[in-house]
């Protein structure tokens, strides 16, 4: 018995693995004299167990040798996986590391920073003289230290 895995060609023109298997056998035609593949049936390619109506028809050497060609699958696809896994395990642990370092260093809030209004403090409570909110008169004030200009001194 021969196992085929059916392919098809997508629109680029690639060729891809389809998502069925075919069973094929050779068998001795007496009317041509010749030898010619014939299909038993198809199975899905993930497929854990042949369906009832092929299992009656294979014999038990072709239900084994299906079972092998399941088994090997089966190892191709773990060793894909795990292959997969390591070549992006340093990539997945940067991630990691920077997930943990920014939630150890959680950025600081305004109220860490010493914003008075986000402390909970009063509107212009806590305040230095040279940050409190400027009146008219002394914004007057600052303008005739400078000389007058009408601009702010540059601090």
């Amino acid at each position: 018995m021969h196992i085929r895995v059916q392919t098809y060609r997508d629109k680029s023109g690639n060729t891809r693995q389809g998502k069925s298997v075919s069973l094929l056998c050779y068998a001795y035609d007496r009317a041509k004299k010749r030898s010619g593949q014939v299909v038993l049936g198809t199975v899905d390619y993930w497929a854990k167990t042949l369906p009832t109506e092929l299992e009656s028809i294979l014999t038990d050497a072709e239900r084994e040798e299906f079972r092998e060609w399941i088994a090997e699958r089966d190892r191709q696809l773990a060793e894909y996986k795990q292959k997969s896994h390591l070549l992006h395990a340093a990539e997945h642990m940067g991630w990691a590391a920077k997930a943990l370092a920014a939630r150890s260093e959680a950025s600081p809030t305004r109220a860490d920073l010493g914003c008075p209004r986000c402390a909970g403090e009063g509107a212009g409570e806590g305040r230095t003289p040279e940050t409190k909110p400027s009146t008219r008169a002394s914004i007057e004030e600052r303008n005739a230290d400078a000389g007058g200009s009408g601009r702010q001194p540059l601090r």
